[in-house]
């Protein structure tokens, strides 16, 4: 079942073309791997899915219909997204950073209640900041930080969420473990992942189908094993990538 879609989408921020007449579905249970160098696009698609971004032709569709005709407060509730870099307020507490994910289900005339402050406390120790609710967000480190923006999108629980590079500043152990958590809600019924990331060995662990965006606007998609080649990898990111394997396991390192 398609959850999000692309539908011959073309981006060209700075006039430059990018993901050229992309047609694509995203479904329930999976979780997608959009790989490409920098400057391929890989954050402007993202954008464009989360309906924050005009692309320049082409339409996002979000259960079937027009993504720009939904209102806001109902997108919020079907998608979210956590953005590459953040601005945390300064001002307030990690918990109540955490907090306003529950915006757009509470009411505007009414604050949170019982069950939405349950559910900030569960997304917190999710991502091991727990003990951290009274610290205030600007005295956070870069990695704790991050485990906040995901603690938020993790509050709001959207079923489609689009996550921009979240293992940025986080260390070995974090990345593998949060990675993990984020990828197991796609067995929830009606969920779906789309991560943007670097590592090409993190997406594989993590990730079962991929968007490789390659060189003048071309691009691959499928099952991210299907799709992983030396070769490939090697066009998409310009220098050579040589295929190993450790235990069973396939990985690919620059030469």
């Amino acid at each position: 079942m398609s959850l999000l879609a692309a539908a011959r989408l073309t981006l060209a921020p700075g006039g430059v073309a990018l993901c050229q007449d992309l047609t694509l579905s995203f479904g329930a249970g999976e979780n997608w791997a959009i790989l490409g160098a920098n400057g391929s696009g890989k954050t402007s698609l993202l954008l464009a899915l989360a309906g924050l971004r005009r692309p320049r032709s082409g339409r996002v569709l979000l259960d079937g219909g027009d993504l720009i005709e939904v209102a806001p407060r109902a997108r919020a509730r079907r998608l979210g997204i956590v953005f590459q870099d953040s601005e945390l307020a300064f001002g307030a507490s990690v918990l109540e950073t955490a907090l306003t994910g529950r915006h757009p289900y509470v009411s505007r005339w009414s604050g949170e209640d019982a069950v939405d402050l349950e559910r900030t406390r569960a997304a917190l120790t999710c991502v091991g900041l727990e003990g951290f609710e009274t610290r205030l967000a600007g005295t956070l480190s870069g990695g704790e930080r991050r485990r906040a923006d995901i603690a938020t999108l993790l509050t709001q629980d959207p079923p489609i969420c689009l996550w921009d590079e979240p293992s940025n500043h986080l260390d070995l152990g974090h990345q593998t473990q949060i990675l993990a958590t984020l990828a197991a809600r796609a067995r929830r019924p009606g969920h779906l992942n789309i991560f943007v990331l670097h590592d090409v060995n993190l997406a594989a662990r993590v990730c079962s189908h991929g968007l490789l965006l390659l060189p003048g606007g071309e691009h691959l998609s499928g099952p991210l094993n299907t799709l992983l080649d030396d070769a490939v990898l090697s066009r998409m990111y310009g220098c050579a990538i040589r295929e190993l394997r450790v235990d069973g396991r396939r990985l690919f390192m620059p030469e």
